[in-house]
């Protein structure tokens, strides 16, 4: 599917070049297109709304799609740049077992390969942001993520990105990020590429089963899995600019 052709929004299409908010510039090709997706329940699409807003105001040529948990589909009057994919888009062969054993937060967390798997495989732009939810962005992603994601396959970020103090009031906030995670799972980078899809295979088939949030199992939803990836090779990047994923910890 590409993203100059109509994309269906629940009985209606919109076609990316008709958009006025869309650049119409001959010659534009769709590898300059921007694409982010997020996953919200019901109760979170608030949230969704704000992080797509605050992304289009700084990538006014993009799109971000929505993965809708628990519902069909996204209110009415929503920026035409956003557009909702019902759970079941993604065909997930163990969905129904994963509905059943996970929490709806977990579950939540649980389908993150699963959507970015579906995106490269339904739209012609290669570099794919997964944000939480949660997020807000304040400032263009091109030179800090896409660009970076000419040279990699996968773009994560740390919870921590320098050294923290001796102090040992530390100790247990940094005892507390080893439970959770090194990484965080609120922001992914992915390519079209064999490395890219090898690793999303692979954490998506973690996740069917192991995507609990059980930290004194080692498991804290699809979080704990990003600790392995940096070890797969150059393909997978850890970045440390200061303003990515920031948050009170």
């Amino acid at each position: 599917l590409s993203l100059h052709d109509a994309l269906p929004i629940y009985g209606t299409a919109m076609t990316i070049n008709e958009d006025p908010h869309m650049e119409t510039e001959a010659g534009m090709c769709a590898s300059h297109r921007r694409v982010a997706c997020t996953i919200a329940t019901s109760s979170h699409l608030g949230l969704a709304h704000c992080l797509a807003d605050s992304f289009l105001q700084h990538h006014p040529n993009a799109v971000v799609f929505v993965l809708l948990v628990d519902s069909d589909r996204l209110p009415e009057g929503l920026d035409p740049r956003i557009i909702g994919l019902p759970i079941t888009d993604l065909r997930v062969d163990a969905l129904a077992a994963m509905r059943n054993r996970y929490s709806v937060f977990e579950l939540c967390n649980a389908l993150k390969p699963s959507l970015l798997l579906h995106l490269l495989g339904i739209i012609d732009e290669d570099r794919i942001l997964y944000l939480d939810s949660d997020l807000f962005i304040v400032d263009s992603l091109e030179d800090v993520a896409y660009d970076v994601l000419d040279e990699v396959a996968v773009l994560l970020t740390p919870h921590l990105r320098s050294v923290p103090p001796t102090d040992e009031g530390f100790i247990e906030r940094d005892l507390a990020i080893l439970r959770g995670g090194a990484l965080n799972g609120g922001f992914v980078g992915v390519r079209r590429c064999a490395e890219t899809d090898a690793i999303l295979r692979w954490w998506a088939s973690r996740l069917e089963s192991a995507g609990y949030h059980l930290p004194e199992r080692g498991m804290n939803c699809d979080q704990r899995w990003l600790d392995l990836m940096p070890g797969f090779g150059a393909a997978v990047r850890v970045a440390h600019h200061p303003g990515l994923n920031v948050a009170f910890w």
